[in-house]
This record gives C-alpha cells, structure tokens and sequence, in this order.
C-alpha cells in the first residue's frame, strides 16, 4: 500500500527547501509562543485613497483582513500586524500519545520502527 501522509524527514525537508527558496528565514520566530492573534476588518476606502467600488452602492465596498499578532519568547512580549500568518506548533515532532490504554505505547513504538525501515 502507498502512503497516505508525508513522513517526519519529508516535511522537514520540503519546508526547509521551501524557507530557502523564498528566504523566508528572517521573518521567521522560532521558540515562540503566540498569545494573542485577532483578526480585524477596515473598509478598503479607509486603508486607500483610491476605492474599487461604485460610489453609489455602499453595500458592495470591500473589506480588508488584517491580523494583529502578540507573540513572547527569551526577548520579551511584541506585537505586529500581518496580511496573513503560519503558525507551526510542532505536531509532527512531538506526539500526542493517550495515556491508559493498554499496548498503545508499545504499538506505537513497532508502527514507527516499521515506517523508518520503510523511509
């Protein structure tokens, strides 16, 4: 059977080769805990002077997203506005595993043995 998901080693990879590419590293916080992200709304006419909606129709006048972040990490607490953030919380390097349920940790363990024999 083929697989269904990438593995640990290719989203590393491919996220790294993509961080390159773009260079992307300089915008990028690592050990950082975010603490607030709130999305606000202003009218396009308020952002611009020049507005792409029919002066007569107000109801069609569009909406602008911006995203307000506060993050903290070792250099203190700040805070910025973005067209659009990625948050990556590490899901894929650190399980989840429930507790108290009997075999789990030991199935888990051969289903990952199993994958990197395969990787």
């Amino acid at each position: 059977t083929g697989k269904s998901y990438p593995t640990h080693k290719e989203v590393f990879e491919y996220l790294n080769k993509y961080k390159e590419k773009f260079q992307l590293d300089r915008y990028v916080k690592y050990n950082t805990a975010v603490t607030q992200l709130k999305v606000t709304s202003t009218p396009s006419s308020a952002a611009s002077p020049i507005s792409n909606t029919n002066d007569n129709d107000d109801d069609d006048e569009e909406v602008l997203s911006k995203i307000e972040l506060t993050w903290k990490n070792n250099q203190g607490e700040e805070c910025a506005s973005f067209d659009a953030v990625c948050i990556a919380n590490g899901h894929f390097s650190k399980p989840l595993v429930p507790k108290n349920i009997d075999g789990l940790e030991q199935l888990l363990l051969q289903q990952q043995q199993q994958q990197q024999q395969q990787d």
